[in-house]
């Protein structure tokens, strides 16, 4: 059981990183994170939602809500 709860842990770090990462690519390409993302984002995550599960969820949420683009 110890070696299961440490691969999960391991896992939610390495998901971080993966976030912090997208953050910040997102912020270098001219399209930062605004509030609601990071809110969005952390209730994937106290949800506990696959990636499949958070990619739906992102893609209703764009159909629902128009937002501008970025500019390039």
């Amino acid at each position: 059981m110890v070696s299961m709860a440490k691969n999960e842990a391991v896992a939610a770090e390495e998901a971080r990183e993966r976030f912090e990462e997208a953050v910040q690519i997102q912020a270098v390409e001219g399209n930062p994170f605004a509030a609601e993302d990071h809110t969005l984002f952390a209730e994937f995550e106290r949800e506990g939602l696959s990636d499949d599960e958070q990619r739906a969820r992102i893609i209703a949420e764009a159909k629902r809500v128009a937002r501008p683009l970025a500019a390039e």
